[in-house]
C-alpha cells in the first residue's frame, strides 16, 4: 500500500505545471562595421501559455570584476515584438535592432531579459492573484547576454600574479573577450 501513495506523490510532482523557456542563442555579439541586427528566438516549454515582456538593461563592469544593470539612457536599443503570448510549446523570433553608433570607444554590454507578467481573465494584468493565494508573487526574469563592438576595438588582457601566487586577470582594452579566449591571448604573452 506505501508503494501506491509514494507512487501517487511522485506521479503529482511529475503533472504538476512547470514554467520555462528555453533562450537561443543565449550570447549574442553584433559588430557595428558589419551587422547591427540579431535574432533571439525564445521557446516556451512549461504547460501554460506563458506571457513575457522584453526590455533591455545595460551592464556596466566594475573595476572588482562585478556588474551593475542599469535603463538605457537612450533609444540604442530595439526589440521586437516588446511582448508575447507563448502557448506550451510555441516559440517567438525577438529581432534585436543596435540603433546607436557605428563607431564605438569602448565595446557594450545588455542583457536581453524576458520577463514573466502576471496575466488574469481578459488579459488584463493584475498584481495582486484573486482567491485563495499564498501571498508570494514569483516574477522570474530569463536574460541573453548582447556584446556590441566594432572592429577596431581589441582587449588587453593581462595576468596578474601577487606574491601570495594569486592569480587575477584585467582587461585594459577597448573591446570584452571571452574567457575561452583567453589562454591564446596569455599563451602569446608568457614564456615559462
Amino acid at each position: 500500500m506505501r508503494r501506491y501513495i509514494w507512487g501517487a506523490l511522485i506521479s503529482c510532482f511529475l503533472c504538476a505545471q512547470a514554467f520555462g523557456i528555453t533562450l537561443f542563442p543565449t550570447v549574442i555579439e553584433l559588430n557595428t562595421d558589419h551587422r547591427a541586427a540579431s535574432q533571439l528566438v525564445v521557446t516556451n516549454n512549461s504547460t501554460q501559455a506563458l506571457p513575457l515582456e522584453a526590455n533591455v538593461r545595460r551592464l556596466n563592469f566594475l573595476s572588482d570584476g562585478t556588474f551593475e544593470t542599469s535603463d538605457l539612457a537612450s533609444e540604442e536599443m530595439f526589440v521586437f515584438p516588446p511582448a508575447a503570448m507563448l502557448a506550451p510549446g510555441e516559440r517567438q523570433v525577438f529581432r534585436i535592432q543596435w540603433l546607436g553608433n557605428r563607431t564605438l570607444e569602448t565595446s557594450q554590454s545588455y542583457f536581453i531579459r524576458f520577463s514573466t507578467v502576471n496575466i488574469g481573465q481578459n488579459n488584463a494584468r493584475i498584481d495582486k492573484p484573486i482567491g485563495l493565494t499564498t501571498g508570494i508573487n514569483l516574477q522570474v526574469h530569463y536574460n541573453a547576454l548582447l556584446h556590441i563592438h566594432s572592429s577596431s576595438l581589441k582587449p588587453d588582457v593581462k595576468l596578474h600574479v601577487d606574491k601570495q601566487g594569486k592569480l587575477r586577470l584585467t582587461n585594459s582594452g577597448s573591446r570584452f573577450t571571452y574567457t575561452s579566449f583567453i589562454d591564446r591571448i596569455l599563451s602569446s604573452k608568457l614564456f615559462i
